[in-house]
């Protein structure tokens, strides 16, 4: 049986709209969720929606579930005739497999007419840097008659230079990454293929052109050069933690220092790397972001490593770092939690792992020892159950609250204690018992570590030491995160 976070005395007496109430039968909390039609929408919206403020997939061409995506294109021959066509993997167009999803463009038995998929033109942004990347699947072509190419142009012409010829007997999905020269103000794709027979095909899939935000250029100033390898430099609404040792009531635990982010991710900072809201309580783009997944977290975070420049954290399975290239359903099933891998050393943005999050909840080197983050009085630095729920639906104060209007702890970390639930890092189990220095969680297990407590959750669940978790598949109107990062 599946087990959901962390036991609730607390049981809302309406949920909200759209929503659900859910009990489970080992006791644990009481809480809502979309219905299932609409999680569904909301993890097709993080899949397909990527524009961002400061950085954003221009456009995806993923051939994944339909005849038509954001990138127009014209085909010649029209798909369908001679043997040219999307390609589900139930037709016999040579054994492929979709590289991703289960829909390709594929060419098969072309009697010796090109073939060509030409792109629309696309228009470059300035301070933006861009990469093309696609994937093709040959087999058995000749290098005299037979091609399958590739022409990448940076102007709004109609002519097709730069042919590339890709390897024409590759017998598997191949990925083919290019940078856009810099300055570059349009592109032009087409693909081309010849062939002849049964025996031969050439199939294409996942087209994808990304543009990330890079600082301007900027003239008629002068700077001294930074010497502490920090590029860019830490965000300013993110604060030191000094490494120090703590009692996590079972064991010492000993952590390094790391930054970590004042406020809980608001939904306007996610929107703008994700390129969509998720949150059930939408009217306030500084109200902290919910209804999103342990597994939405892990994409935002190093999307936004990658649009600022970072080293990304995280790794998925042998797929890499960037989550465009991960492979379809990645995220759909919370046994692909394991999958995730961490590099505790890149300079990217990443989850706390528990450990880091008790100790700076709890102030770090400089704890009072509080029962919640910054106080032993509840109400003065946590929207919970008394101040935030039990006010009715109708009143202005049920719900979500902008981050940081209660007091911060000694860190000047706020809402640690309350607002929403934080994803943490690690895998739940048991503490392991003698000294540990940054622990990362369990080896193995079913969930993933949450902490904090929520505006539905009753005071007990809101302490520094309160241990909840979930599959990473999950979402909530009360739970969200927070990022962090190494120290310089």
């Amino acid at each position: 049986m599946r087990r959901n976070i962390v036991a609730q005395d607390a049981v809302p007496a309406k949920s909200p709209k759209n929503q659900t109430l859910v009990q489970y039968s080992d006791g644990d909390q009481f809480k809502f969720r979309r219905n299932g039609v609409l999680r569904y929408l909301i993890v097709l919206l993080l899949i397909f929606c990527s524009f961002s403020l400061f950085g954003e997939t221009i456009l995806q061409q993923s051939f994944e579930a339909a005849t038509t995506d954001s990138w127009s294109y014209s085909a010649n021959p029209s798909p369908e005739s001679r043997r040219i066509w999307w390609g589900p993997t139930t037709e016999n167009m040579g054994g492929a497999n979709a590289q991703e999803g289960n829909v390709y463009w594929a060419g098969w038995d072309l009697d010796n007419v090109e073939s060509t998929v030409t792109f629309a033109t696309q228009t470059l942004q300035s301070d933006y840097t861009y990469q093309l990347s696609f994937w093709y699947f040959t087999k058995n072509l000749t290098t005299t008659n037979d091609y399958c190419r590739y022409s990448l142009m940076y102007d709004t012409g109609t002519n097709w230079d730069n042919w590339v010829t890709v390897n024409n007997n590759s017998n598997a999905w191949t990925e083919v990454t290019l940078d856009i020269p810099g300055g570059s103000n349009y592109i032009r794709l087409r693909l081309s293929s010849k062939f002849d027979g049964t025996t031969k095909y050439a199939h294409w899939d996942n087209i994808t052109i990304d543009g990330r935000f890079t600082a301007p250029i900027v003239s008629n100033v002068s700077a001294n050069q930074r010497t502490d390898g920090s590029t860019p430099p830490m965000p300013e609404n993110f604060v030191l933690v000094e490494g120090g040792t703590f009692h996590n009531g079972t064991s010492n635990v000993t952590v390094s220092s790391f930054y970590l982010d004042k406020y809980e991710l608001t939904q306007a900072e996610y929107q703008a790397v994700m390129g969509t809201n998720p949150a059930y309580f939408s009217g306030n783009p500084n109200n902290p972001v919910e209804l999103v997944s342990w597994f939405n977290a892990i994409e935002y975070s190093n999307r936004r490593s990658l649009q600022e420049g970072l080293t990304p954290c995280y790794s998925y399975g042998s797929y890499g770092s960037y989550p465009a290239t991960w492979p379809s359903g990645w995220n759909s099933n919370y046994n692909n939690h394991t999958n995730v891998s961490c590099n505790w050393t890149a300079n990217g943005y990443r989850l706390p792992t528990e450990a880091e999050w008790e100790f700076a909840a709890r102030g770090g080197n400089q704890a009072h020892n509080y029962t919640y983050s910054g106080s032993n009085t509840i109400g003065s630095v946590a929207w919970y159950y008394d101040n935030a729920y039990n006010m009715g639906n109708s009143h202005p104060d049920h719900g979500t609250h902008t981050v940081g209007t209660k007091l911060p702890n000694e860190l000047g970390l706020y809402d640690m204690s309350g607002n929403v639930w934080e994803w943490n890092w690690d895998i739940n189990g048991s503490y392991p018992s003698g000294s540990q220095n940054n622990p990362t969680g369990s080896n193995s297990g079913s969930y993933r570590v949450l902490r904090g407590g929520s505006w539905y959750s009753s005071a007990g669940y809101c302490t520094v030491s309160y241990r909840g978790s979930n599959d990473a598949t999950d979402s909530s109107g009360g739970v969200g995160f927070r990022v962090c990062r190494v120290s310089p």
